[in-house]
């Protein structure tokens, strides 16, 4: 495997929330063809920037809360002018490491159960997001565990951390 010094770097993540003055797609075409950046289109800890129209979308919320760089339309199309976006710093988010011991999965679900979830972390902070309930299971201690799957990948989550959890459609998204 080459070493990463040599690696090209990753091309930039950036979303879109509300109406731009351009459609949506043409929006797209236009941050794929810079060069160094890809349209993505949703908000994640691998997003770099939100191009947003709006203020209080759903989408905005997350980025402020991971640390996404929010853009306004007039700054999105500087950078495009430009033909490369800026490289962002590192978001804040460090993923946590596995808990350190096997969690006995007692219950595996044969078709997983979508569901929204508000969760509070160890630091008191609070998530929200639509996630897939694969397996339910419990630490040598006795704790609950839920293995789902959100739009970030796998995760094990503390039961005792889940504030509200309210199952939705198996037609939804996760």
């Amino acid at each position: 495997m080459p070493d990463e010094e040599f690696l090209p770097p990753s091309p930039i993540s950036v979303a879109i929330t509300g109406k731009l003055s351009l459609p949506r797609a043409e929006a797209a075409r236009l941050i794929n063809a810079s060069k160094n950046a890809q349209f993505v289109e949703s908000v994640t800890y691998h997003t770099d920037y939100l191009v947003s129209a709006i203020a209080n979308s759903n989408k905005v919320k997350k980025a402020r809360q991971i640390g996404v760089e929010i853009l306004t339309e007039d700054q999105f199309f500087e950078y495009l002018k430009a033909g490369t976006f800026p490289r962002t710093q590192a978001h804040e988010y460090v993923r946590p490491a596995p808990p350190p011991f096997e969690v006995e999965w007692t219950e595996k679900l044969l078709t997983p159960r979508h569901v929204l979830i508000k969760y509070r972390d160890s630091q008191q902070r609070y998530t929200e997001r639509a996630a897939d309930v694969y397996a339910i299971g419990q630490s040598p201690a006795g704790s609950v565990y839920l293995n789902i799957l959100d739009a970030e990948g796998f995760k094990t989550l503390r039961a005792d951390r889940i504030v509200e959890m309210v199952e939705i459609s198996a037609t939804a998204t996760s």
